[in-house]
């Protein structure tokens, strides 16, 4: 059963997660207005919830150019071989310039040699496009661009203003030390990066064969993909999402259009 700690640690994960959001919100908010002025649209007061700053500071800014595109671009058949679906994503956006369907983005990174594994590569390609918001922007209609195609967007991190109370400082501190003394696992060599666009994919495609696995199975098996230690706080989050079912005490990833619910295990 899960400790009052853990359970501080999960709201804390999703507290983040809401910030983010909010955040991207907060993004498309100043690129509508944007847009709205441009064209000589009134600006609509009613869902307007923008602060005063936040309102001169799309009103200053100057539209948003698109990036140039390269629309006869194709991939060689090795070119994103051996590729993590994100770099493959992120190589073929660059080079094409703006933003694209995920059905033509899969389409062209796995002609390119990257593999997208699990029992619905759409969904593993659009989970690992949706948390890698540090690099990919969702732009409607099931197209992503990448975060650098729209320099006006606010970059995300912690809110303007705000400052780390020495309470946060040494939290993280202590966190620091305490990774620093800690043994390497004996399955991993030189660690690296955590990165959790990658870990997200990694865990899509443990669970792609939906045979229902325990949290620790599929850590394991995640960190073996991986190369690196997956928190136990981060895979919980991930396995909370609406892509995946409950079963038991085990986890599964969902079928395209089942409705959420958690399937419990008679003994």
């Amino acid at each position: 059963m899960a400790t009052n700690e853990f359970l501080k640690e999960t709201l804390e994960h999703f507290k983040q997660q809401r910030a983010a959001k909010l955040e991207e919100v907060r993004a498309l908010d100043i690129t509508i207005r944007q847009i709205q002025m441009q064209i000589g649209e009134p600006v609509d007061q009613v869902d307007l919830v923008l602060t005063s700053g936040m309102i001169a500071e799309f009103k200053n800014s100057p539209m948003i150019s698109p990036p140039a595109s390269n629309a006869n671009y194709k991939p060689r058949v090795d070119e994103f071989f051996g590729k993590s679906i994100a770099e493959a994503a992120r190589m073929y956006l660059d080079k094409i310039g703006h933003a694209m369907l995920v059905d033509d983005i899969l389409k062209a990174i796995t002609s390119g040699g990257c593999k997208v594994g699990g029992a619905d590569p759409k969904r593993t390609l659009s989970i690992t496009l949706g948390q890698g918001k540090r690099e990919f922007v969702g732009t409607g209609g099931g197209n992503y661009g990448l975060r650098k195609f729209y320099p006006d967007m606010p970059k995300l991190g912690r809110p303007e203003g705000s400052v780390p109370t020495k309470k946060a400082k040494a939290n993280r501190g202590a966190k620091r030390a305490a990774k620093r003394s800690a043994a390497p696992r004996a399955h991993m060599a030189k660690p690296k990066a955590y990165d959790p666009t990658e870990v997200s994919a990694a865990v899509s495609e443990v669970l792609g064969d939906r045979q229902p696995k325990s949290p620790e199975e599929v850590r394991a098996a995640v960190e073996r993909k991986v190369g690196y230690e997956v928190k136990k706080i981060a895979l919980y989050g991930m396995l909370r999402k609406k892509d995946f079912e409950q079963v038991g005490d085990k986890y599964r990833l969902r079928n395209a259009g089942d409705d959420l619910q958690v399937v419990e295990v008679v003994q």
